[in-house]
């Protein structure tokens, strides 16, 4: 059973795990292991950021899908609340992919925010079309530092939709 929860500051660590797996998983056709390792070279810091945003809660909130057999975390959901609402990152292991994880994850989301616009930006054809079904509409290229790709764009998933997905 998969439960979508809060996580506590102590799942700090499984959280960015999960991130840099997926990236992994996502992006090793693209760029070289040690361009992805580059990423996520400051483990101990970037572990205590998202170990402070769950305590605090200030600047964000995370989500998570807990397999609850096994106690461990297969996806993640990063959302900012300044200067806009926005998802940061979102993330599920590619084991756990093609399961409504991701659609739970979305859903979660969408509460948390409430009737707000809620901004995402993405580099993927494919991530695009995968937010387009939840009510996200492509806004404007944007220019971002050289990543996967140098096309950046940014969606917007209007507010006064609702929250239920068909």
């Amino acid at each position: 059973m998969i439960s979508i929860e809060d996580p506590l500051p102590e799942d700090a660590g499984e959280i960015f795990f999960v991130q840099r797996q997926t990236w992994h998983e996502s992006y090793l056709d693209q760029v070289s292991h040690e361009e992805i390792e580059d990423r996520f070279t400051d483990s101990p810091n970037r572990i205590k950021r998202i170990r402070e945003i769950i305590e605090t809660g200030k600047e964000g909130k995370y989500f998570i899908a807990r397999d609850k057999e096994d106690n461990k975390i297969l996806g993640v959901i990063s959302l900012l609340t300044l200067p806009q609402n926005k998802i940061k990152s979102f993330y599920v292991l590619q084991i756990s992919q093609g399961k409504g994880l991701g659609r739970k994850l979305i859903e979660k989301a969408f509460e948390w925010f409430g009737n707000e616009n809620i901004y995402v930006e993405t580099h993927s054809d494919s991530i695009q079309h995968f937010y387009e079904k939840f009510g996200f509409e492509f806004l404007k290229d944007i220019s971002k530092k050289k990543e996967i790709t140098d096309k950046m764009r940014l969606l917007v998933r209007p507010a006064g939709q609702s929250t239920i997905l068909g």
